[in-house]
């Protein structure tokens, strides 16, 4: 069933006004956002007053923010619910997703806060972050690269087709992000190791403390795969690289240093402007 404040929402949207509407939109699609943040705070993020985040709410027919907060909370409490046993019905699709839940789940309760915390900090001070992953690991690396660009406005994609004087190119505040899992690339091996000839701070993301890029890693974030098979190794690495990219994220916010890209896609959503203009 859809939730109450999604179609109040959609039913009163044409009516509203532009500010209203970045509003709207934001409740949309982070509701997570207006039960942890009071109205003044959601009207700082959606570029409002919080008059008109109140006007909103009211518009949705509710006595003010603190009853749309309230009713966001107890949708929150259903979603987390867990489905009754009874009402399971494994198949081989809910088999596999259940196998990989237990492997993120494994992989949170071993995870190195620590050293994620130093990742993210080094990230954030590098003059250019360079990310590299061959094979299929290229698809991890395109995704860090691609939401890390809206985020910092400096990763860099190693293609080495094109590449080959990067690091030459390179500052030497930077950091290099290589994703390497068994089997592991040579490629990826002796770029990892020029790097480190030329003093750029080396991030490894891999499944092993013996993996051969581990030697010139100044930073290991490793994915505990065990016995997984070779398509379990994407949702928790990609999990891995979320918790990154939102850290990342939240301290760049904090320090009021986004680029212009941020707002637009990290915040707001990639599409919002294509369908409304709320200049």
């Amino acid at each position: 069933m859809t939730p109450e404040y999604i179609t109040r929402t959609e039913k009163v949207f044409p009516s509203l006004t532009k500010g209203m509407k970045k509003v709207a939109e934001a409740l949309l699609h982070d509701p997570y956002s207006f039960v942890i943040h009071p109205a003044k705070q959601i009207g700082s993020i959606t570029g409002v007053s919080e008059t008109m985040v109140i006007r909103f709410c009211k518009a949705l027919g509710y006595d003010g923010f603190s009853q749309l907060q309230e009713t966001l909370k107890q949708e929150m409490l259903k979603f987390d619910s867990p489905i009754p046993l009874d009402d399971y019905v494994p198949t081989p699709f809910t088999t596999n997703i259940r196998g990989d839940l237990d492997l993120i789940e494994s992989n949170l309760q071993q995870l190195n806060t620590s050293e994620l915390s130093s990742v993210v900090e080094r990230i954030i001070k590098s003059e250019r972050v360079i990310v590299v992953g061959y094979y299929q690991s290229n698809a991890f690396a395109y995704w860090l690269f691609f939401n890390l660009n809206y985020i910092t406005g400096n990763a860099h994609l190693y293609r080495p087709e094109t590449d080959a004087r990067l690091l030459d190119l390179t500052p030497p505040n930077s950091c290099v992000i290589v994703f390497s899992f068994y089997r592991y690339a040579m490629d990826t091996i002796r770029f990892v190791k020029e790097a480190k000839n030329k003093g750029i701070t080396v991030i490894v993301i891999t499944d092993s403390h013996v993996s051969p890029v581990v030697q010139y890693a100044d930073h290991i974030v490793l994915i505990r795969l065990g016995r997984a098979s070779l398509l379990r190794k994407g949702p928790v690495t990609l999990s891995v690289i979320n918790s990154i990219l939102a850290e990342a994220a939240n301290q760049i916010e904090e320090k009021g240093v986004t680029p212009a890209s941020y707002k637009y896609f990290i915040k707001d959503g990639e599409e919002k402007n294509d369908h409304y203009d709320f200049d």
